[in-house]
């Protein structure tokens, strides 16, 4: 019996393509719809997980025999803000007619909400991948905000709180990812900014590690891997409770409020001193999670007896 993880495609689905790839370390093998001959690959006994929901799924998820999962990544308020209602009112629907087996949600208040439709698992977490991207680099008076721009990055706060920074620390330069039309509202509002556009994987690691501090105080998150990746690289970011790992240093507690915010970048830009720690709490919390995922897989085991598989997860 195998473990299959199949996206649509190689560049779909971002965040979903990176749970994949951790999960492969633990022995998943990912497969793309629009790549490979799934129904060769993949036997009745097998276990097959679609990451999130595509179209062009409609055809496999009918037609192979195997145990089917569909990962569902989004919790309730950014499935509203996206607009997402009618595809997860499809997934249930697949649910419901038996055309597939369960809903792994990823967020636990989602799961909570509709517990009999499936089950709830925490994503793994590489906390190794970064490693061969740690660098020696002088640090630049800077704030990153690498994130999709939109409505759900909360993100005229966010830059409102780098335009009131700017002014007590004129020196902070906001760089961001991409901004698209609120490169705009950045020039209108006056906050100093550069837009990084699409950024290879190495030239993203080494931004992160040339700047003071990261910005995620998003309203809503799916996977927080870009706050991760900031803390492994030994770069401090703030962020909201929506981040549900992140130590409570990290947080602030009121995510509207764009003078709270600016207050605490500035702080955060200008203290290394607990960085060390909070490295150690993303460490701490992702072996805890990573147990959690293990656990979670074993009680999977009836229903595509995958818990051999992914027992590795705990080490």
């Amino acid at each position: 019996m195998s473990v299959y993880g199949i996206l649509p495609n190689p560049e779909s689905f971002p965040g979903v393509s990176r749970v994949f790839r951790d999960m492969e370390h633990l022995g998943m093998k990912v497969l793309y719809v629009s790549e490979q001959n799934i129904y060769k690959a993949i036997t009745e006994s097998d276990l097959v997980i679609f990451g999130a929901y595509h179209e062009l799924y409609a055809y496999p998820i009918r037609r192979l025999k195997a145990t089917k999962f569909v990962l569902w990544t989004s919790p309730l308020l950014q499935m509203e803000l996206s607009n997402e209602i009618d595809i997860f009112d499809h997934v249930l629907n697949l649910k419901d007619r038996g055309i597939i087996n369960q809903i792994w949600f990823g967020d636990l208040g989602m799961w909570k909400a509709y517990e009999s439709k499936g089950f709830f698992m925490p994503y793994p977490l590489d906390t190794k991948r970064v490693t061969n991207y740690k660098k020696q680099l002088e640090r630049k008076p800077g704030v990153t905000l690498f994130c999709p721009w939109s409505l759900r990055k909360n993100i005229l706060t966010q830059l409102a709180a780098m335009k009131i920074a700017q002014k007590d620390a004129p020196e902070l330069l906001l760089y961001g990812n991409n901004m698209g039309a609120y490169a705009k509202v950045a020039e209108r509002m006056g906050v100093s900014y550069v837009d990084c556009g699409w950024m290879k994987p190495e030239t993203y690691f080494t931004k992160i590690q040339e700047v003071h501090a990261g910005l995620q105080v998003f309203l809503s998150e799916s996977f927080a891997y870009t706050a991760l990746d900031h803390i492994l690289l030994d770069t401090p970011v703030l962020g909201s409770p929506s981040i549900d790992w992140l130590p409570q240093q990290l947080k602030v507690a009121n995510i509207d409020d764009p003078v709270e915010i600016a207050d605490r970048i500035i702080k955060l830009a200008r203290d290394y001193s607990s960085i060390d720690a909070y490295r150690e709490a993303a460490l701490d919390m992702a072996a805890a999670r990573n147990a959690r995922v293990s656990e979670a897989m074993k009680c999977r085991g009836e229903e595509g007896k995958a818990s051999q598989k992914f027992s590795k997860v705990s080490e």
